[in-house]
């Protein structure tokens, strides 16, 4: 299963179009899921891996119903195409902010600030911010349920899991952290997209690192800093990664999608 399409998605950096009190558009996102387009472009201004997970979407009020009409109507009892409603979101801050701040000083109130702007805006889903190792990640507190009942929420992440001592390739470590998340908690999770898949002519990556009773978030984070390349020989940087948790409401499963940080990309 691949990364989740998130709608059409139109994304701006304004960092000269002043507004009053002497503030700056930072980032104008529009799309399915905001927040997750937004920690991406957070990342790549100020140079600190962020990571999204979504929110349970399960109220019809916060979903698109985007099913071709023909299968619909072919199919009547099929599986539905169905995103987030989401919206636009907007990111006000200091221009003068320096790129490349520690996450625990200047990143961390602005990016609250974001979570600040996405309630404000209506967009469905509560998140929260929280360190994660040398960056951070944003995930969900609350959703609306069936009802339209604001509710608390907690991503597959969560959930502790064990796993045995092994040297494993980075594709296998990202597999075996799904499994565990179903075993313990019957959530479905599948690798959706990560930088260990089908590209032959790189190396592949392996980690040796087991679990005992352990948040799956912990095991990933712990994972992704200790890569090493599959063949001793191999010299190189291994780029600094984040990911992406979307839910699919239509299919009742999430997409775990691992990417180098885009600071380590463009730089």
């Amino acid at each position: 299963m691949r990364r989740k399409h998130k709608g059409s998605v139109v994304v701006s950096i304004g960092l000269f179009a002043t507004l009053a009190y002497g503030q700056t558009v930072i980032i104008s996102v529009t799309g399915a899921r905001p927040l997750d387009q937004a920690a991406e472009q957070f990342e790549a201004r100020y140079g600190i891996p962020v990571s999204y997970e979504d929110a349970t979407y399960v109220y019809k009020g916060d979903l698109v119903d985007k099913t071709h009409p023909d299968y619909a109507k072919s199919h009547p009892d099929g599986p539905r195409a169905l995103f987030p409603k989401g919206g636009t979101l907007v990111l006000r801050g200091d221009p003068n902010l320096p790129f490349y701040v520690a996450p625990g000083n200047a990143a961390m109130p602005l990016l609250k600030s974001l979570l600040d702007a996405h309630v404000k805006a209506g967009i469905p889903g509560e998140f929260k911010v929280i360190p994660n190792g040398d960056g951070l990640d944003i995930v969900p507190v609350a959703v609306k349920d069936v009802a339209g009942i604001l509710s608390p929420d907690q991503s597959p992440l969560e959930t502790k899991i064990s796993l045995p001592e092994l040297k494993r390739t980075g594709d296998e470590t990202l597999n075996e952290i799904c499994k565990a998340i179903l075993a313990s908690s019957g959530k479905k999770v599948g690798v959706g997209s990560s930088p260990f898949m089908g590209v032959q002519s790189i190396p592949p990556y392996s980690v040796k690192i087991g679990a005992t009773n352990e948040p799956a978030r912990s095991v990933l984070q712990r994972s992704l800093p200790i890569l090493k390349y599959y063949d001793s020989r191999t010299m190189g940087h291994i780029p600094k990664m984040a990911w992406s948790l979307l839910y699919d409401p239509g299919q009742k499963i999430y997409a775990l999608n691992v990417r180098y940080a885009l600071f380590e990309v463009f730089r």
